[in-house]
C-alpha cells in the first residue's frame, strides 16, 4: 500500500506534490516526448545553480541529486495524479522505480510556468525520499540562487545559455544608414538604437539604450554565424519599417540567441 506524504503549498503556488512507492501503470507517455524533455532539462539547470551554494551543499547531497536528474524517466500522464484523500497534485515521484509524473496540466503551462521549485522537489524525492517535505529545501531555490521561475523559462528557451534576456520582440523598428555590410534600427518609441554589423570575422550587433535621444547604456552581442547576421541585415534591406523583426539577445553569454 502507497504512503502519502501530505505537504504544505508554496507561497507563490497552489501546487501540490507528494512521494510514493510501487510501480506506475497506465495513462502515461515515456520521457521521450517534450514535456518529460523539458522537465528533465530544467532539473539539469536547477542542479547547476545550486551545484556551488553553500546551504546546497551543506544540506543536500549533489551528487545523488545529479544521478537522479540522470536516471529518472520523466513520464507524463492524462490521468489525475491524487493521493488516499483524493487531493489532486501536479507531480508525483516514486523513488523505487525512479520514475516522475507529471500530470498534462503541468506539461501544457510548462513553456510559461517551468515551476522550477515543483522539478527540484521532484528530483530531490528521488534522491533522499522524505528530505524535502514540505518544500523546506526546493522552497528556498529562489531566495538562494537570486532566480525565479522567469529566468528558469529563460534558461529553457534559451537551451541552458542565458538566465536573463533582453527581448525585442514586437518592437516598430526604422532603417537608418544602410551600409555594404551594416544598417542602424532605431525604435520607433525612441528607447534604443541597434547597429546590425555583418562581418565575416566580426558579425555583431551592438545595442544603445537611450533617453532624451542620449546614449545612457551600450553593449554588444554577437551573432552565432554571418548568416544569422546577414538574416537581420536583408530584413532591414527589404524594409524601411520592421515591425516583425524577433530579437532575444542573452545578458549572460551576449549573444543573439534569435531572429526572425
Amino acid at each position: 500500500m502507497r504512503n502519502f506524504l501530505l505537504i504544505l503549498t508554496l507561497a507563490s503556488s497552489s501546487v501540490f506534490a507528494f512521494e510514493g512507492g510501487g510501480s506506475i501503470s497506465g495513462g502515461t507517455r515515456g520521457g521521450g516526448n517534450s514535456c518529460g524533455s523539458d522537465f528533465a532539462f530544467i532539473g539539469k539547470m536547477v542542479y547547476q545553480r545550486v551545484l556551488h551554494n553553500d546551504y546546497f551543499k551543506n544540506n543536500v547531497n549533489l551528487i545523488a541529486l545529479k544521478d537522479a536528474i540522470a536516471q529518472t524517466s520523466v513520464r507524463e500522464t492524462t490521468q489525475p495524479i491524487t493521493d488516499a484523500e483524493n487531493v489532486k497534485y501536479e507531480a508525483a515521484n516514486y523513488p523505487d522505480d525512479k520514475i516522475i509524473l507529471v500530470h498534462q496540466d503541468y506539461c501544457n503551462n510548462r513553456l510559461t510556468k517551468p515551476n522550477a521549485k515543483l522539478v527540484f522537489h521532484e528530483y530531490l524525492g528521488i534522491a533522499a525520499p522524505g528530505l524535502d517535505a514540505g518544500f523546506n529545501i526546493s522552497g528556498r531555490l529562489f531566495s538562494e540562487t537570486g532566480l525565479t521561475d522567469k529566468n528558469f523559462q529563460n534558461l529553457l528557451e534559451t537551451n541552458g545559455s542565458d538566465a536573463s534576456v533582453l527581448n525585442l520582440r514586437d518592437k516598430e523598428l526604422v532603417t537608418k544608414n544602410l551600409k555594404s555590410n551594416s544598417v542602424e534600427l532605431n525604435a520607433k518609441n525612441g528607447q534604443f538604437r541597434l547597429i546590425v554589423n555583418c562581418d565575416i570575422k566580426h558579425s555583431e550587433l551592438n545595442y544603445h539604450k537611450l533617453s532624451d535621444s542620449k546614449v545612457v547604456y551600450s553593449t554588444t552581442f554577437k551573432f552565432k554565424s554571418a548568416t544569422q547576421c546577414q538574416e537581420v541585415f536583408g530584413k532591414a534591406l527589404l524594409n524601411d519599417e520592421i515591425n516583425d523583426l524577433d530579437l532575444v539577445l542573452g545578458l549572460e553569454s551576449h549573444t543573439v540567441i534569435s531572429k526572425n
